[in-house]
C-alpha cells in the first residue's frame, strides 16, 4: 500500500511528477514515503473513478491538483467521495485561486499556485 497519494487532473505526466517528488525527497533527506501513488486516470469528473479516489484515500494522506478553479473541481468532488465513504485522511487541494488569473504558460500556472513538482511535495510534506 502507498504512504500517500497524489490525485491530479493536469497536463504534466503521472510519472514524471513521481520521480520529481521522489528526487526532491532523495535530495532534501524529507521523507514522505518511497511507495508513492499518483493518479493520473482522472480525466473527467463525470464519470469519476469512485475506486480510484477511494485507493488514494486509503493511504491516508491526499492531495488533489486540478488545473483550474478549486471551487467546484476535482479537489471538492474528491472530498465528497471520501467523506461519504468514511474514510479518514489528511486532504489538501491544489489549484488557481478563486481570483483572476493571468495568460501564462501552464508551467508558470503550475509553479505559481503548487502545481508543479515541488508544490506538490511541499503540499505532501505538510499533510506528514
Amino acid at each position: 500500500m502507498a504512504d500517500q497519494a497524489i490525485i491530479k487532473s493536469l497536463e504534466s505526466k503521472a510519472l514524471l511528477i513521481r520521480k520529481k517528488l521522489l528526487e526532491l525527497c532523495s535530495q532534501t533527506g524529507v521523507h514522505i514515503g518511497g511507495n508513492l501513488s499518483v493518479t493520473d486516470a482522472i480525466h473527467t469528473l463525470k464519470p469519476l473513478d469512485i475506486q480510484a479516489v477511494l485507493g488514494a484515500a486509503a493511504t491516508g494522506r491526499v492531495v488533489a491538483a486540478q488545473d483550474h478553479n478549486k471551487i467546484g473541481g476535482l479537489g471538492a468532488l474528491c472530498a465528497t467521495v471520501i467523506l461519504e465513504a468514511g474514510v479518514q485522511c489528511k486532504y489538501v487541494v491544489r489549484g488557481c485561486p478563486d481570483t483572476f488569473v493571468p495568460l501564462a504558460t501552464p508551467t508558470y500556472l503550475y509553479k505559481i499556485n503548487g502545481m508543479d513538482a515541488d508544490g506538490l511535495y511541499s503540499a505532501m510534506k505538510d499533510l506528514l
